[in-house]
């Protein structure tokens, strides 16, 4: 599994070429305060999906980027992704458009409740159509899944829901209720909830607003005014719809430049927001959560991670994570099932725009939480200190492939990961994964866990049952 150990290495340009992937100016969307109005939708540039499907991206006449993937499949896709969420509420991050607080905390997640009401969702449901939305740290998205001869009826409906903010007193107070509702029952009986704001909290140094939901005052608090700022600066022209599916680019060109392309491109000053880590090189971190519904303890340890820019690193992290998934890995091997520490181990790596976290959450009894820290630091330390063979770097390489191929025949999955790659502006993720994948050595590996995966530099929240110490 392990080949000899290293004990001083000096960091080797990667095989890799960055440049050829970087220098494609279509896949970050421009964002800024003017706007040239031009005749029709232009064509900004063409790629192809892994899979082989071609895809050309339009900007529409206001600069509504749209990117169309004919997948020839008789299932369709189509999400509309928008540059705000959570992060654009924190009170750090100042603009002009808001007091010096900042705008209220959950006001990205209660606007998709209203833009997105059930009325839709059942128009959507009898013709066949399931319509979603999501608020993420970084994004709102809005997305359908349905028959492809049914895509004119998408487009609309994702038109409709988020082009204009139509919302009367009632309507606000509803979905206040369900909000908060959506909290109590996320958070206040969610302990696994609690301690991941704790983590983020730890990581992030920022308050952090009960994740997406917002505080139960803000939202109380919020106006029609405040949703209607909030609308106006970021549903504006500088949104992102990606469609897949058995489709006529020029059928569908033509309807989003009829619906999208009208939405009038207000300026906007894009703010440089998104999770920056707090935990310092040699620095260790951590927080108690001591909750009543817990039964048994878990002990979470987050690790600094690549951001999603960073391909080679990132690929290189998600090799580490897959090494110690499973009931095979040396790690889940260990803890669980040699010294009986721990009953469940769980993983997360979450890249994003400026930093990222490597997680891993063990389920463990009362009183053996530190037992439990110390030997997963004892795991995760040894990938810095020997570097995996050939063997094991190549059986990861074809299980993280075999993931990889199997998601690409869901064209909701295709339209997902676009538009999140495209925002973030690391679109090369998706379109050459296959290609980068094939590029990792256990080198790249070993450097990655030595630069990321510090056991002298975590933050870990333990969370216990009432009466319990964390070990």
């Amino acid at each position: 599994m392990y080949a000899t150990p290293v004990s001083a290495m000096t960091t080797s340009p990667y095989a890799f070429n960055m440049g050829t992937v970087a220098a494609q100016p279509f896949l970050s969307p421009a964002i800024g305060d003017q706007f040239t109005i031009q005749a029709g939708p232009r064509l900004i540039g063409r790629f192809t999906t892994p899979d082989g499907y071609p895809a050309s991206a339009y900007e529409l006449s206001n600069g509504h980027k749209a990117v169309i993937i004919d997948t020839h499949t008789d299932i369709a896709s189509i999400c509309t992704f928008v540059k705000t969420g959570s992060s654009y509420e924190r009170a750090i991050f100042k603009s002009p458009l808001y007091s010096p607080t900042g705008p209220k905390s959950g006001i990205a997640h209660l606007l998709e409740h209203l833009l997105h009401p059930l009325t839709w969702a059942n128009t959507a449901s009898s013709l066949g159509i399931n319509f979603n939305a999501a608020t993420e740290t970084n994004s709102v998205k809005y997305y359908q899944v349905g028959n492809a001869n049914q895509l004119p009826a998408m487009i609309k409906l994702n038109y409709q829901s988020i082009a204009k903010l139509d919302v009367t007193p009632k309507d606000l107070a509803r979905e206040q209720e369900a909000v908060i509702n959506e909290g109590h029952m996320r958070m206040d009986n969610d302990p696994m909830s609690k301690i991941i704001d704790k983590r983020y909290e730890l990581m992030d140094d920022q308050p952090v607003m009960r994740q997406t939901l917002g505080t139960e005052q803000d939202v109380r608090s919020t106006t029609i005014a405040d949703l209607k700022q909030f609308h106006d600066h970021f549903y504006n022209s500088q949104m992102i719809t990606v469609i897949a599916g058995k489709v006529n680019d020029a059928q569908v060109l033509q309807q989003m430049e009829n619906t999208f392309g009208k939405i009038y491109p207000q300026p906007r000053t894009d703010l440089d927001v998104g999770t920056r880590l707090a935990l310092r090189p040699g620095e260790i971190r951590s927080a108690t959560l001591v909750d009543p519904q817990l039964t048994f303890s878990i002990v979470d340890v987050s690790f600094p991670a690549p951001r999603k820019t960073d391909l080679k690193e990132r690929l290189a992290m998600e090799f580490i994570g897959e090494f110690f998934s499973g009931a095979q890995s040396p790690l889940e091997d260990d803890i669980v099932y040699q010294k009986r520490l721990a009953s469940r181990v769980g993983l997360d790596y979450a890249p994003m725009g400026h930093t990222g976290t490597f997680t891993i959450t063990l389920e463990t009894t009362p009183g053996m939480e530190r037992q439990v820290l110390s030997e997963t630091l004892g795991q995760v330390g040894k990938l810095s200190q020997w570097m995996l063979t050939p063997e094991k770097t190549e059986e990861l390489r074809n299980k993280l492939m075999y993931k990889f191929k199997r998601e690409l025949n869901n064209v909701e999955f295709t339209t997902h990961i676009v538009g999140d790659e495209m925002l973030s502006g690391s679109l090369p993720y998706y379109t050459q994964y296959l290609d980068l994948l094939k590029t990792i050595t256990p080198l790249d590996i070993f450097q990655t866990a030595q630069k990321y995966l510090n056991p002298a530099s975590y933050a870990v929240v333990f969370g216990v049952p009432v009466g319990r110490n964390n070990g």
